[in-house]
């Protein structure tokens, strides 16, 4: 029992020591004993009871089940240490702890199919080499494709916040091992291992799609919601994931990466006073507010006040200070760090127009056209990244 107490605290400690100055996923003693009962499970479970798949209270104090988690860990110590270090490694690699550094849930399930693929992977070592590689590549590749749409589509799916959803998962996983362990078929096993990333994915591709489809912050602090979205999008084209590395300070101002707007909520409130004034934006007997068209779009004055909080005037950028509290037009501020050029390109990465740059003389309607537009290039590439039919660029570049 001693030796298994301090074999879990090294190998706690080589997984929180291997990204240690790069914020990765901090792991805690509790968080890996929940994946060790997960390996359990689905080793000893066939998955059709779901409400019996996960340890209760009163099963974490039954000595018998504890002594069969540790005889089965001991068992399988070298594809448990092997699937935990590849998975922190690929999360952390794929600098997804900037984005899920607490999403054990999903980190966790990951961990589960892996745990099944590399015990696959075993039973078909000594073969012909050949089937061996094709069975170890194929399934690295389905893993490195699938890992950031996993992550991505359980969040924009709120997939956590539902109750059941973990243990059901499980239950998938036990399945999926039920289904594997005594196949000697590796085409089938790896048919079956990969269908099962497919369905998982699948499955969440319509919540997901309609949570981008809905994405709207109504006031500047809202705006810090669309985060992860656009540290996505910066990812999903190379031109722009080479713009926005680049610090975007005056002086020896220090920047930090934030949600930006493009026009200053400052100068957009301004323009929206003088063309609709709010001392005449409600019916002087009901109160309620009056109804205009722009852009062939109905507006109230307060819709349109919070128009300037769409994602289509964000961007994820490092930036030294908070142009969005003051009036200064972005395009003034990129004059003063960049040259025309630079400007030319990172307007054309960031899919920017000069009316969203120079907004002070371009009249509302114009605007809120720009802004539509960019909000549906960042919408549909969001889109086209859940049906994987996008890739980050970051990863393939490298």
């Amino acid at each position: 029992m001693k030796n298994c107490a301090v074999a879990l605290e090294n190998l706690l400690s080589d997984l929180n020591d291997r990204n240690e100055n790069s914020g990765g996923l901090l792991m805690t003693m509790d968080n890996l004993v929940d994946i060790l009962s997960m390996f359990w499970c689905i080793l000893t479970k066939d998955g059709t009871k779901k409400d019996e798949i996960l340890l209760n209270d009163k099963d974490l104090i039954d000595g018998d089940i504890i002594k069969n988690i540790g005889k089965t860990t001991y068992e399988n110590w070298g594809f448990i240490k092997q699937t935990l270090i590849e998975c922190k490694d690929s999360f952390e690699n794929r600098k997804l702890n900037e984005c899920f550094s607490r999403s054990f849930n999903a980190f966790n399930v990951l961990c589960g199919w892996k745990f099944v693929a590399l015990i696959c992977s075993s039973k078909i070592q000594g073969r012909v080499r050949e089937t061996e590689c094709r069975f170890d590549t194929q399934i690295n590749s389905s893993f490195d494709s699938f890992i950031d749409r996993w992550y991505f589509c359980t969040q924009l799916a709120s997939t956590w916040s539902a109750s059941n959803s973990y243990s059901l998962y499980i239950g998938n996983l036990c399945l999926l091992y039920g289904s594997v362990k005594n196949c000697s078929d590796p085409i089938k096993s790896e048919d079956i291992l990969k269908g099962t990333l497919l369905t998982w994915i699948s499955a969440l591709e319509e919540a997901s799609i309609r949570r981008v489809n809905l994405l709207q912050a109504y006031n500047r602090r809202e705006v810090s919601g669309y985060r992860n979205v656009l540290w996505l999008w910066n990812r999903l084209e190379s031109g722009r994931w080479k713009e926005v590395q680049k610090p975007m300070k005056r002086n020896r101002a220090q920047p930090k990466l934030e949600v930006d707007h493009a026009i200053p909520v400052a100068i957009w409130e301004n323009k929206v006073e003088a063309d609709y004034p709010y001392d005449s934006s409600k019916d002087k007997i009901t109160g309620i507010e009056n109804s205009f068209n722009l852009s062939g779009m109905p507006f109230t004055r307060s819709k349109l006040v919070s128009w300037i909080n769409n994602i289509g005037n964000c961007s994820l950028l490092l930036r030294s200070h908070n142009r969005s509290k003051n009036d200064e037009q972005f395009g003034d501020f990129l004059k003063d760090i960049y040259s025309e050029q630079q400007i030319l390109n990172f307007k054309e990465s960031l899919k920017l127009t000069d009316a969203m740059l120079n907004p002070r003389e371009i009249n509302l309607e114009e605007i809120i056209e720009d802004l539509d537009k960019r909000t549906e290039i960042i919408k549909k590439d969001m889109t086209e990244f859940i049906k994987g039919q996008k890739d980050r660029m970051d990863i393939v570049d490298q």
